[in-house]
């Protein structure tokens, strides 16, 4: 093993993490040697405001992810899943899961450094990806006093716990009767994320009257907004697929629901649950299927939406910096394209305590217009706006680039994290997928014929996706 680094100070932060307290510290230290680690991604601006502030010889700047490869996480969430298993159910699961996973990607990250380097001193900043407990181990004390830590963990708690609080049992469901079927489904939550049949009629009824209503009923919710209070009603619960499922993602996120049955809505959602071993029921009738429509090729392909995911820590395989590095990579190509018009679109619940954090959507707009190209923006419009009025649509993985597809327009995966691809399925199909640098550069580089070469791809995979599609339905 080659010599480690020496560094005069470490500091593992996050976005929010106060300058001012880390420039105290290197001035009382007088460190001329700092590394800081965050749990996002650096931009370079950001670095140029570290490097003006902190006036050190030498900054390095490092990622979580640098240091966690897809079998590393994939072990932390396979083993964590393991050892909550015996307790599923919706009470603390998550909160459980989200604690576990945190202290060992911490660990796991601390643990590579440490191989290749040596703090003299060391502080921890804490949440948004952050674990002080776990750099304890590795001498590093906590960056902020406990007072100040106190105080914003409660206001986010606050923020995080209050609407569950104030949001009673409803009093009034969805209650939708398929003709020529005696079950019921008594849906608790929003039913915009499932595809109803338009001549299927849905009812607002009280919950008392649904669940005492002749036949078989069941309470119903979908995948992203499941109530805890339905698994204590005693009535069976159906669970129904909606957004991105992808087969490859791990089966800790599904831990959490407890005795229920998954019904899945597409092939991709059914080979997830079939995967987790999970109980499955067939779609019942009053879901349509929804078919992809074959791509048109843009007139000139110069108008490209860029459909930013979230990350958090509910699940161990992503990172807080892989929405930063995608962001990054489109600001560069603009500068280097200026015939090219770029719109960057946040995901709207990247400012979750629980997700990027308070601020994150501001970051990166402040990125976007510190660029200051005439071709570049942050979308400020509807989703519909948007797609209607872009020739690509590209994204890491995202259910609206799922929604792209299937209104046909062209759409790129681009995956910049070295780790699995949660759009492995569609990639399969024959959708296309970009995975380096290089191969991003290349493609705007000769954008037409990309495109042109896309559309025709895109065309075969809609066709295979279509016919699996049409399997699924009837079997």
């Amino acid at each position: 093993m080659s010599d480690r680094v020496t560094w005069d100070a470490l500091f593992v932060l996050n976005q929010c993490s106060p300058k001012n307290l880390v420039r105290e510290k290197v001035s009382q230290i007088r460190a001329r040697r700092v590394l800081l680690v965050g749990s996002h991604h650096f931009f370079k601006s950001e670095r140029q405001v570290w490097k003006r502030l902190l006036n050190c010889k030498e900054i390095e700047f490092v990622s979580f992810a640098d240091h966690l490869s897809d079998e590393v996480m994939a072990n932390i969430d396979s083993g964590t899943s393991n050892i909550l298993r015996e307790s599923r159910g919706a009470g603390d699961y998550i909160a459980r899961y989200q604690r576990e996973v945190l202290t060992l990607k911490n660990i796991a990250v601390a643990q590579s450094l440490s191989n290749s380097n040596i703090w003299i001193k060391a502080w921890s900043d804490f949440n948004l990806g952050l674990c002080p407990k776990a750099w304890a181990t590795f001498n590093a004390r906590p960056l902020q006093p406990w007072h100040s830590r106190w105080i914003r963990l409660k206001a986010e708690y606050l923020a995080l716990t209050t609407p569950l609080r104030r949001a009673p049992r409803p009093k009034i469901v969805r209650l939708i009767a398929p003709p020529d079927s005696t079950e019921k489904y008594a849906f608790v939550c929003s039913t915009r994320r499932l595809a109803i049949a338009p001549e299927v009629k849905v009812n607002d009824v009280i919950l008392r009257k649904a669940l005492t209503a002749p036949g078989t009923v069941f309470l119903a919710t979908t995948i992203h907004d499941h109530p805890r209070f339905v698994t204590r009603l005693g009535y069976p619960v159906r669970v129904f697929a909606d957004g991105l499922l992808p087969s490859n993602y791990p089966r800790s996120y599904i831990d959490s629901y407890g005795d229920v049955t998954f019904i899945p809505i597409d092939p991709i959602s059914e080979r997830w649950f079939l995967t987790c071993g999970v109980t499955c029921a067939r779609p019942p009738a009053f879901l349509t299927s929804q078919r992809f429509v074959f791509p048109i090729s843009p007139a000139s392909g110069r108008r490209v939406l860029i459909l930013l995911n979230h990350t958090g820590d509910w699940c161990a395989l992503v990172n807080r910096s892989d929405t930063d590095v995608l962001a990054e990579a489109f600001i560069e190509l603009a500068a280097i394209h200026p015939d090219i018009d770029f719109r960057i679109r946040p995901h709207p619940s990247m400012d979750h305590p629980q997700h990027e954090g308070a601020g994150a959507r501001k970051r990166i707009e402040a990125e976007v217009n510190r660029a200051n190209l005439a071709n570049l923006r942050c979308s400020q419009g509807k989703l519909e706006d948007d797609l209607r009025t872009s020739d690509l649509a590209i994204s890491e993985y995202s259910a609206t680039l799922v929604d792209a597809w299937q209104r046909g327009l062209p759409g790129l995966i681009v995956n910049l994290t070295n780790r699995r691809s949660f759009m492995q399925d569609y990639e399969e199909l024959g959708y296309v997928a970009i995975h380096t640098r290089e191969n991003l550069n290349q493609f705007f580089a000769h954008l037409d014929q990309s495109v042109c070469d896309l559309v025709k791809r895109q065309t075969c995979a809609v066709q295979c996706y279509n016919t699996m599609l049409a399997n699924f339905i009837a079997s």
